[in-house]
């Protein structure tokens, strides 16, 4: 694939994060439409805490999909600004999990699901810290680019194993 289409399917997956937690039922879901009252009871979140929770989760689902945007966008311009060598580029490890084969590319956007599909409870873990709003974005937004960094690391780490054991062995 070229490096233009590989920046363009990490738009659309970037907006397609956003777009989920803009529009989609993930709430629900994820049962924060709920919450356990006094009495052991069920009871339904009050509309208000739905749309403050919803807005720093999608404010923070946004400012995932930017940084990673940016990140893909800094290494798409590595790769233009060294032209095709690949021995400038051949050590670089970010460059390689956003721009390598296919499987490293499915790897990538892996770990970005994997880090949407736990940033409502990171989120909800920040509230408990009685912090700020922008405290609550930036510290949950931080821990699910941590999950998608650690995700890419031992993802990228173990299909440079595999790679490693099919060329040791002996025909």
């Amino acid at each position: 694939m070229k490096r233009s289409e590989i920046l363009g399917l990490d738009v659309l997956a970037a907006i397609a994060l956003v777009g989920w937690f803009m529009f989609g039922p993930w709430i629900n879901l994820y049962g924060f439409s709920l919450y356990h009252g006094r009495g052991d009871v069920w009871l339904p979140t009050p509309p208000p805490a739905i749309n403050f929770f919803h807005g720093i989760v999608l404010t923070g689902s946004l400012l995932l999909a930017v940084v990673f945007l940016i990140i893909s966008l800094i290494l798409f311009t590595l790769g233009w600004w060294t032209g095709g060598d690949d021995n400038a580029r051949a050590c670089r490890f970010a460059y390689r999990a956003f721009y390598g084969r296919a499987s490293r590319l499915a790897l990538k956007h892996s770990a970005l699901f994997l880090a949407a599909l736990f940033s409502p409870y990171l989120y909800n873990f920040m509230w408990r810290y009685h912090v700020t709003r922008e405290g609550r974005i930036y510290g949950g937004c931080a821990m699910a680019l941590g999950i998608l960094a650690a995700a890419m690391v031992v993802g990228n780490a173990l299909l440079a194993r595999g790679a490693g054991r099919r060329e040791s062995v002996p025909a």
